[in-house]
């Protein structure tokens, strides 16, 4: 089997069960997502008192996407981490250059009077 190739899997969501196909290596996280879906449309149930089961499936799938733009919009791009890092490192480079003296050391000779 290629990595290509899709594997079968169970998931029951609001006691429906489902079989879906998806890559070998994303198993764990379709079996994730749908215990997920699964707790936050039992939780809209409860709260609601709403059996119509596609008006929960889409108010949870909103909220849901709702908690996944603020994650997006909360976290810092990759660029602008980079961006601080070199910042950081130019701040930190011009610390620890040594400071330039602004008198040159004075060439004339030191004479003892005896």
């Amino acid at each position: 089997m290629s990595d290509k190739e899709n594997t079968a899997v169970n998931v029951s969501v609001l006691d429906r069960n489902y079989q879906l196909a998806c890559p070998a290596e994303e198993v764990d996280n379709l079996k994730a997502a749908a215990a997920h879906l699964d707790g936050q449309m039992r939780d809209l149930r409860k709260r609601n008192k709403s059996s119509n089961g596609e008006k929960l499936a889409v108010v949870a799938a909103l909220n849901i996407t709702s908690e996944l733009l603020q994650t997006r919009h909360s976290k810092p791009s990759l660029a602008s981490i980079s961006e601080q890092l070199t910042s950081m490192e130019d701040k930190i480079r011009e610390a620890l250059e040594p400071a330039e003296s602004t008198t040159e050391p004075s060439s004339a000779a030191i004479s003892v009077d005896n």
